[in-house]
């Protein structure tokens, strides 16, 4: 109490001031409609910034939590289709490869924590590892289409060699003729890749979607890789193609490993 006092006594001046001031600034803002209008308006103005930002902030978290929500909820579909084709082709009466149809895949989703794109052999470390059945060279991809290769594991994290790494390589294939060749990254355009090794005799135009082959114990055949922006032949009768890549990996924030059934028996006779 004698505290209070001592505050009191020592600063009653400023008090007063502030206690005439509200007095005045009352009496003005109920004796004019103008002053009323402008102070309310003074007020609305903050008033509105300040929700903007709030509303800026909530919807950001939001907007997050919703495509997390929407990209687990595409791995799950994903998940749903590769099932309904392994009951497809689990039938003995239908004819079917069984490198480019090795089964039912499985899915594994993933955030992805750290990336790089700025290197020579980039590299990008997903929320995923051995205990949710992650293991070296699986095949990542996004919504877009592929994105990369598991490089080492741990038991809730993995580092992933990126489609952006000069050390990958994917079999890949044009969609419309079946043609296949590697595809590598040339250290240069982010958003680019090469095709090389596909014949001259065959059509190449621009525009044409680039697959994986399914040539691999990595990708099934069919996922989306770019499509041709240019070729040339190079190199005796061979074409060498520029591809736009579908996915941009400056911008990757959710992932699906692709672990794919029969991945070790092919390796075996990839040896």
């Amino acid at each position: 109490m004698e505290s209070l006092y001592r505050f009191f006594l020592r600063y009653h001046v400023f008090l007063i001031f502030l206690l005439l001031e509200g007095i005045s600034f009352t009496l003005i803002y109920k004796s004019s409609n103008y002053q009323q209008s402008s102070m309310m308006s003074k007020i609305d103005a903050v008033k509105g910034f300040t929700y903007s930002i709030t509303s800026k902030w909530a919807g950001y978290f939001g907007l997050k939590k919703e495509n997390e929500a929407l990209a687990k909820e595409n791995s799950a579909l994903l998940n749903k289709i590769s099932m309904y084709e392994s009951v497809i082709f689990s039938d003995p009466t239908a004819i079917r490869d069984t490198l480019s149809h090795p089964g039912r895949c499985n899915y594994i989703f993933a955030e992805v924590i750290n990336n790089s794109t700025n290197r020579q052999h980039n590299t990008f470390i997903i929320n995923a590892g051995s205990k949710q059945r992650v293991e070296p060279e699986i095949g990542v991809i996004s919504e877009e289409g592929v994105v990369g290769v598991v490089h080492r594991v741990s038991s809730n994290y993995s580092t992933v060699m990126s489609l952006l790494n000069i050390d990958f390589k994917l079999s890949a294939k044009l969609k419309r003729t079946g043609y296949f060749g590697p595809l590598t990254w040339d250290g240069k355009n982010i958003r680019e890749a090469i095709m090389i090794e596909v014949p001259q005799h065959a059509e190449v135009l621009k525009g044409d979607t680039i697959v994986t082959s399914g040539y691999s114990a990595i990708f099934p055949e069919g996922i989306m890789v770019g499509t041709v922006k240019s070729a040339e032949v190079k190199k005796g009768n061979f074409y060498e193609i520029k591809v736009l890549l579908s996915a941009d990996l400056s911008r990757m924030h959710y992932v699906n490993v692709v672990d794919l059934p029969q991945r070790d028996e092919i390796k075996e006779h990839e040896r």
